[in-house]
């Protein structure tokens, strides 16, 4: 070979590697994750395709999808804490109602903890959640005064 060529040759290989890093670097490890499960379950369909297809009201879920849902979750919050229910919902392609079980399991087995209510209930990881440092949070607050007491009396005007 000649330079030209072991240059070309070099500026090749070189491209192809970055490219091949670059293209690594973008994949996904939830969809591969995803993808494993759904291996192990059978067919193309995800965890949370098969809560769908499956859970109908009254009726159980298969505890090796919910084993998977749950782990998908505690996956996401182990990632994203602070998450909300929607938001968990949305990343993990299920309805919430099928996520509740899931959060709920993990809340009891102090995976998860969590902060606030109804919507805005956000999800950390561990059995306590973070303390919050902003200004003007409750423990810093003086406690209110008591009213003062009314007078006792006979009446009015009497």
């Amino acid at each position: 070979m000649n330079d030209s060529m072991k240059t070309l040759d070099q500026l090749v290989q070189q491209f192809v590697s970055e490219h091949v890093k670059a293209t690594l670097a973008k994949i996904d490890v939830t969809a591969i994750a995803r993808d494993a499960v759904a291996g192990v379950l059978g067919g193309g369909s995800t965890p949370t395709d098969v809560v769908a297809k499956q859970h109908a009201t009254g009726v159980k879920r298969d505890p090796a999808v919910l084993t998977a849902l749950t782990e998908q979750v505690f996956a996401y919050i182990n990632a994203n804490p602070g998450s909300r229910m929607e938001q968990i919902s949305a990343a993990l392609n299920a309805e919430t109602k099928d996520l509740v079980l899931p959060v709920k399991k993990l809340i009891k087995d102090g995976k998860v903890c969590f902060i606030g209510n109804k919507r805005a209930t956000q999800y950390f990881m561990g059995a306590k959640p973070p303390k919050d440092d902003k200004k003007g949070d409750k423990a810093d607050k003086p406690a209110a005064p008591k009213p003062t007491p009314k007078p006792k009396g006979k009446g009015k005007g009497k």
